[in-house]
């Protein structure tokens, strides 16, 4: 599993890789490999509690354009700045009988940065602050 740190007013586009291993001198013939992506909440299965804040997901939902696609896309502006958003990207292996050969679970949490406030404040003076410090303007 991994953490990554976005900005909200960005899109999200993270692409997975699936890869299936043969033990020495198999043969396997016609192996296929599917994935899908679903949004992960605390107390999920498959949830990976080894990613960094994993207890600390949102429990409002994003919409996954297209689940079945080794990328996950999210849009624009579809995450809260300042939560923690889990994803789990399932991976599995089929035999040509199409029956399951092996699955694999990951768990991916993506958190959607605070980002800076810009006040212009009257007389032509403006100032950067952080939306987490307080400011106080003399009058």
């Amino acid at each position: 599993g991994a953490e990554y740190s976005i900005d909200p007013s960005s899109a999200v586009r993270i692409t997975a890789q699936i890869q299936y291993f043969q033990c020495s001198g198999a043969q396997l013939q016609g192996v296929s490999t599917s994935g899908v992506w679903r949004q992960a909440f605390v107390g999920n299965n498959y949830l990976s509690t080894s990613v960094p804040n994993v207890g600390s997901l949102t429990s409002s939902p994003v919409t996954i354009q297209n689940p079945t696609s080794l990328a996950l896309y999210l849009p624009p502006n579809s995450l809260t700045a300042g939560s923690y958003y889990g994803f789990i990207f399932r991976a599995r292996a089929y035999n040509a009988l199409q029956q399951i050969l092996g699955e694999v679970n990951s768990t991916l949490v993506v958190y959607a940065t605070m980002p800076d406030v810009v006040a212009l404040i009257d007389g032509g003076t403006f100032r950067t602050v952080s939306v987490n410090n307080s400011v106080i303007i003399d009058a």
